[in-house]
């Protein structure tokens, strides 16, 4: 969840779906990321119509007051949705809470891995080593 990645991408949607609403929905990944990127993070979401932020998910870092206040955002032209407070709809509020659930799950005890198809494990691969880029491990 690198802001250049997030802006590329919706980018790459605004382009493609030109007659369409793009709703962008995003769960920042450690605070020690949004604080160093503050200013690319500001701008990464320029393309999309709505925002629907999650919590910080911490990845093991100490959770303090949200390093960039209750927005860790700008404001900007399109609408902030922030789940659970705001609502974007039956379906899509449904959509976020089962998203909500599976991450739980996903943190189980059980859970070893996901079934993932071939595109998927080459989609999960290419982020493993962007991540690595970003850290700075490759």
């Amino acid at each position: 969840h690198h802001p250049t990645e997030i802006k590329e991408v919706l980018h790459g949607i605004r382009n493609v779906y030109k007659n369409y609403e793009k709703i962008c929905i995003f769960q920042p990944h450690r605070i020690s990321r949004l604080k160093d990127l503050k200013t690319e993070f500001s701008y990464a979401f320029k393309n999309a119509d709505k925002v629907i932020l999650f919590p910080i998910f911490t990845a093991g870092e100490k959770m303090t007051e949200t390093p960039l206040g209750p927005r860790p955002l700008r404001p900007a032209e399109h609408e902030w949705v922030i789940y659970p407070e705001g609502s974007m709809g039956y379906v899509t509020d449904q959509d976020i809470s089962m998203a909500i659930g599976q991450q739980k799950g996903v943190k189980s005890k059980g859970f070893d891995d996901a079934i993932l198809t071939n595109q998927e494990r080459r989609v999960r691969r290419y982020h493993e080593v962007l991540n690595d880029y970003i850290e700075g491990r490759r």
